[in-house]
């Protein structure tokens, strides 16, 4: 089930990425925001040991 979008701003933008920021309303009439990145290709590793990063 996907969410109603309210509003969509771009808060951030750069000549390698963009920041959107996007209100949303669930179909139970429950609030929620997104936050999106988009830019060129890549990938993000974050890696955790014993609870640290």
């Amino acid at each position: 089930m996907k969410p109603k979008i309210l509003s969509s701003k771009i808060v951030h933008k750069n000549p390698w990425y963009q920041i959107r920021h996007d209100k949303l309303e669930w179909q139970n009439e429950t609030p929620g925001e997104y936050f999106v990145i988009k830019g060129i290709v890549s990938c993000l590793i974050i890696a955790e040991k014993n609870g640290k990063f």
